[in-house]
C-alpha cells in the first residue's frame, strides 16, 4: 500500500515515469491486487500510454469481471485514448455493477460531451453531483455542457460553486475566463485567465487565455508574451501560432505573422487547416512585400 500512495502521488504531480515505477513495486509484491493495474492508467510513462494500459487493465479483468473499478479505470483509458464510443460503453458497464460510482457518470459525460450528445452528458453529470454534491470535477464538467448550450450564467454558477470547494481550481478559473469571453466580458475573462494561471502555471490554455484577454483589451505587448509563453510550455497546438500571428498582424509585422502560419501549418497538418494556413501565409508574405515596398 506504500508503493501505492506513492505512486498515486506521483502521478498527481506529473512525473509519471516515477508513478509508474513505483506501481511496479507494489505488483512485484502482489501481482494480484487490482489498485496497481487500475493505476497503470496513469502511470504509464508519459501518462499517455493509454492503450498499453489498456492492455494490463484486460489481464486484470479475466480475474474479476465482477469489479466496477476495472470497467471505470479501462474506459478512463479508452477516453484518453479518444476512443469514445468504447468507453462509454465500459462506463455503462461499471454503472451497471455499481450505480453509486460518481466518477463513472462523470467520464460518460465527458465522452457523451465530445460526441455532442449534450443532453445526455448534461444528465449523466448531475446524476454525479447527485452523488457527490462537493465533486467540483463535475461541477466543471457541467458548465462545459451549459456553455456549449449557450446557458452562460447557469454555467458561470456551476464554476462558482467548483471554486467554494476548492478555491485553486484552475480549469474552473479558465472556463469561467471563457465564459466572460464568449460575453465580451473581457476585464472580468482577463481576471479568471489570471487566476487560472496563478493555479496551474504549467497549463498553456491559461496563458492562451491570458492573450485572448489582454488582446480583446489592446495591450498587445502583454497579449504577445503571453502567447509566446502558451508555445513554450506546449509547442505542438496550432491555435496558439495562429492567436499569436493574429497579434504580428494587428502591429502590421506580417513577415512574423507568416512565420507563425507557417509553424501552425506544420504541427496541424489536417488538409483543410493546411489550406487555410497556405493562404493566411501567402496573404502575410504579400502584406509584408508591400510594406516594405512603401
Amino acid at each position: 500500500e506504500g508503493f501505492i500512495a506513492k505512486a498515486i502521488a506521483h502521478a498527481a504531480s506529473r512525473p509519471y515515469k516515477d508513478a509508474h515505477r513505483s506501481y511496479l513495486k507494489a505488483l512485484n509484491l502482489d501481482p494480484y491486487v487490482h489498485s496497481p493495474h487500475l493505476g497503470f492508467t496513469v502511470g504509464y510513462p508519459e501518462g499517455n500510454d493509454f492503450l498499453s494500459a489498456i492492455v494490463d487493465l484486460d489481464a486484470q479483468m479475466q480475474r474479476d469481471q465482477r469489479d466496477p473499478y476495472v470497467f471505470l479505470v479501462r474506459a478512463d483509458s479508452l477516453h484518453n485514448a479518444e476512443q469514445f464510443d468504447k468507453a462509454v460503453l465500459e462506463y455503462t458497464k461499471a454503472m451497471e455493477l455499481d450505480g453509486s460510482i460518481g466518477d463513472a457518470y462523470v467520464g460518460r459525460g465527458v465522452c457523451l460531451t465530445a460526441q455532442d450528445a449534450l443532453e445526455a452528458a448534461q444528465q449523466d453529470l448531475i446524476r454525479a453531483l447527485e452523488i457527490d454534491p462537493n465533486d467540483p470535477d463535475a461541477r466543471v464538467k457541467l458548465a462545459i455542457v451549459l456553455t456549449m448550450r449557450r446557458n452562460y450564467r447557469a454555467a458561470l454558477a456551476e464554476l462558482g460553486k467548483a471554486l467554494q470547494v476548492n478555491p485553486k481550481n484552475a480549469e474552473a478559473f479558465l472556463r469561467a475566463g471563457n465564459v466572460h469571453y464568449f460575453l465580451k466580458e473581457y476585464p472580468k475573462a482577463l481576471e479568471n485567465y489570471v487566476l487560472a494561471a496563478k493555479s496551474d502555471p504549467l497549463d498553456p490554455n491559461a496563458f492562451n487565455g491570458l492573450g485572448m484577454g489582454y488582446f480583446a483589451l489592446r495591450r498587445n505587448d502583454e497579449a504577445l508574451e503571453s502567447f509566446s509563453r502558451a508555445i513554450a510550455v506546449n509547442p505542438l497546438v496550432d491555435r496558439y501560432y495562429r492567436n499569436r500571428a493574429s497579434i504580428w498582424t494587428s502591429t502590421q509585422k506580417f513577415g512574423n505573422a507568416a512565420g507563425d502560419f507557417k509553424t501552425a501549418s506544420m504541427v496541424n497538418t489536417d488538409p483543410g487547416v493546411v489550406d487555410d494556413y497556405k493562404r493566411l501565409i501567402e496573404e502575410s508574405q504579400s502584406r509584408s512585400a508591400k510594406s516594405k515596398s512603401s
